[in-house]
């Protein structure tokens, strides 16, 4: 495993995954650093609601809600993203539903959505996946912002209609 190059506040050369890389991490220490940041990476798509995350050597798997306006955009965008990404790099990738019962109770039985991944290689993984999510994000643009707090003296002549000009000298 390389350890990448020393990362910046300025330089940010992983984009979304910013993994700590400490050196004295056991591999089942940072394969669920990279579960939780892989979450936290699916979760800002707006799409899928982590509940439960299980991290394994080489394998990620989270269970969690995808609400029905959600679901096309998490198959046909999400899905096909990181299918896109990972697919060349040997990834496997699984999505799909869960059943089970709800507090162990067998008459109250729920489904979840899985979202789980598995390679030999979970820093490279958990990278095209990150890719993969920020695609997917909603992107916010702003284009107006209202000015809040007192209004600005005029400096003119007039009753504080408009810009007036500014005498130099």
């Amino acid at each position: 495993m390389n350890k990448p190059k020393e990362l910046t506040e300025l330089e940010n050369s992983l984009g979304t995954f910013d993994a700590p890389w400490e050196s004295d991490l056991s591999p089942q220490e940072l394969a669920e650093q990279i579960g939780r940041t892989v979450a936290k990476a699916v979760e800002r798509t707006g799409l899928m609601v982590i509940v439960e995350v299980k991290v394994s050597l080489g394998k990620v798997h989270f269970l969690g809600r995808v609400t029905d306006e959600n679901k096309k955009s998490f198959i046909q965008d999400f899905s096909k993203a990181v299918w896109a990404k990972t697919i060349a790099a040997g990834v496997d990738v699984f999505v799909g539903t869960q059943y089970f019962p709800y507090k162990g109770d067998v008459n109250n039985i729920k489904y979840g959505w899985v979202f789980a991944f598995s390679s030999e290689d979970l820093e490279e993984a958990a990278k095209a996946i990150c890719s993969a999510a920020d695609e997917v994000q909603p992107k916010v643009e702003v284009m107006e912002s209202p000015l809040v707090g007192p209004a600005t003296p005029s400096g003119g002549r007039g009753r504080g209609k408009g810009a007036a000009p500014v005498r130099v000298g």
